[in-house]
């Protein structure tokens, strides 16, 4: 039979003392491998949100680009004038570079969508196992 002393654990409670200390120091390391997944979701995010931004701009551009072009400048190969940036252009240029730029920029969208999805997918396990 233990005999109680005061001011000394028992082996008993000394377990679960540590017990305790280590579900603490567990839950402290799980909460913040959620935050930082969170963070990384997060971060992932605001760059889809720019490549995205940009390709929509850079959309909205090459369509006025072709709105604005004419028979006459397609048939002379003249210089085209950018909106905005008063800079001129070779038209054949433009329209060669034009859908070869588009289709990288699509790739790279799909690419930060890739990345977005696998933050994602990580902070979904990390906080599944806390509910």
């Amino acid at each position: 039979m233990a005999i109680d002393r005061p001011g000394k654990l028992s082996l008993l409670e000394r377990r679960r003392l540590r017990l305790q200390e280590e579900k603490t120091r567990q839950e402290k390391e799980a909460d913040d491998r959620r935050e930082r997944t969170l963070q990384a979701a997060n971060s992932a995010l605001e760059v889809t949100r720019q490549v995205h931004l940009v390709m929509l701009l850079v959309g909205i551009f090459g369509m006025v680009m072709v709105l604005t072009t004419t028979d006459k400048q397609l048939l002379v190969q003249d210089q085209i004038k950018i909106p905005l940036l008063d800079v001129s252009l070779d038209i054949v240029e433009l329209y060669r570079w034009g859908p070869i730029l588009w289709v990288v920029m699509n790739f790279n969208l799909l690419l930060t969508l890739n990345m977005l999805g696998d933050k994602l997918r990580a902070a979904k396990e990390a906080w599944a196992d806390h509910a």
